[in-house]
């Protein structure tokens, strides 16, 4: 299941969206079952079927119904968790900038929401647009399946996204040897060639050794 963004908030972005969309879609092996659904205050089905059979007509449906209205994340995250289950459908793919106008806003809240509507999906990756997008809520629905999933940046370009959700993500604690406080203490969701942003407190002349439960890189202090 496709979950794709399409509030008003996506409009002056939505080619660029569904150009990672088309290459999601190209990326699955064609008889694979796939449901792509554009949620603002409502959710609309766009295409249900083979992935084959999306093409230049599944885009166009999307486009003729534009980006407009508020954005209830939580009613579509509810529909696509709740279709997944009943299918029998494992992934869930959300492309979206992840602040919501409509319905449960705040990361808590709209994964209460998606609660009471029973979570059905194994996998949420989260693929994130724009420059003011929410990431707290973003991470927070990338971790609302069963199994580890990614929050990839669209900004990335299409290549990695879709190499991103071909893997399987993984965790890490993170340590920074001599820092009285390390931010965030463990990395969730991680897939190769990701980017990632550590804080840390040590003092101005110690040299800064950041270890990941694997080898370690040290460079000096910033």
């Amino acid at each position: 299941v496709v979950l794709v963004d399409t509030s008003a908030s996506r409009a002056t972005d939505l080619d660029a969206e569904l150009a990672q969309l088309d290459a999601v879609i190209a990326a699955m092996p064609p008889a694979a079952r796939l449901v792509v659904g554009c949620f603002d205050q409502a959710v609309f089905v766009a295409h249900d079927g083979p992935a084959r059979d999306w093409g230049q007509a599944g885009a166009q449906r999307v486009r003729d119904r534009g980006a407009l209205g508020a954005s209830d994340l939580a009613r579509g995250l509810t529909w696509a968790s709740g279709l997944a289950g009943a299918r029998g459908i494992g992934r869930v793919v959300v492309l979206s900038d992840g602040v919501a106008t409509a319905g449960a806003t705040g990361a808590d809240a709209i994964l209460r929401a998606v609660d009471a509507g029973s979570r059905g999906a194994r996998r949420v990756d989260v693929v994130g647009f724009g420059a003011a997008r929410d990431d707290s809520v973003l991470r927070a629905v990338s971790r609302s399946g069963a199994h580890p999933s990614a929050l990839l940046d669209a900004a990335a370009g299409a290549a990695r996204v879709v190499a991103g959700l071909g893997v399987h993500p993984t965790s890490a604690p993170v340590s920074v040897a001599g820092a009285t406080w390390v931010w965030p203490a463990r990395l969730e969701g991680l897939v190769p060639g990701e980017e990632r942003v550590v804080y840390a407190e040590l003092p101005a002349e110690a040299p800064l050794v950041v270890g990941t439960g694997g080898p370690t890189r040290a460079t000096s202090a910033q």
